[in-house]
């Protein structure tokens, strides 16, 4: 249909364009606009962590709440760049649940500022802000090395402060049965992290 036929302007069609000019420009102003949500661990209701232990690190003054049931190790070495390290262990019926290995382990590590380039993560691995509750901290994932060459998923929480940052990883297991169970343990475990000082 031709914009102009025999000395005359199409109108109607001239119309229908300056629609959709319209309709795409609205569209692409309500796109570009979106706000960005931060990823937050869900509220957790005091009395759901009543019971649970709390770990306290008095020297890069941050403490955690974990479950009853499971354990905590203070790592007695870690691999270097690493200063420090603790495990948080799910108690083993509940690891092997459905018969599937899940990971048994929330790893935190304390790490020098001078190891972490931030930016560097954040593009590299397209970190997510989240928000702890008292600090910001980013999330992703990565992929590691297992047993015999398997390559495995981890799930990274970077949680930084003025000189070190404090690593927190756990294996993903997306295919599990125990997967939703456990994540939603590991999200109210992280929502309970603060600073102390």
């Amino acid at each position: 249909m031709p914009l102009i036929t025999q000395g005359k302007t199409n109108w109607k069609f001239l119309l229908i364009v300056i629609i959709l000019a319209i309709v795409a420009g609205v569209l692409a102003l309500r796109c570009s606009f979106k706000e960005e949500q931060l990823y937050q661990p869900p509220k957790i209701e005091k009395s759901e962590t009543a019971d649970w232990k709390t770990y306290r690190n008095e020297e890069y003054s941050f403490e955690i709440k974990y479950p009853q049931k499971w354990g905590l190790e203070v790592l007695s070495s870690v691999p270097s760049p690493y200063i420090e390290g603790i495990d948080i262990i799910q108690p083993y019926n509940e690891i092997y649940k459905s018969g599937s290995f899940v990971g048994k382990d929330l790893n935190f590590l304390i790490i020098s500022s001078s190891f972490v380039n931030l930016d560097n993560i954040i593009k590299d691995t397209k970190a997510e802000e989240i928000d702890l509750g008292n600090a910001l901290a980013w999330r992703y994932k990565r992929q590691i090395e297992g047993p015999e060459t398997m390559v495995l998923t981890e799930e990274v929480t970077l949680i930084p402060d003025k000189d070190f940052y404090i690593e927190i990883s756990e294996l993903a297991n997306y295919g599990s049965e125990d997967y939703n169970f456990r994540s939603r343990t590991i999200s109210t475990i992280l929502s309970t992290f603060k600073f102390t000082d």
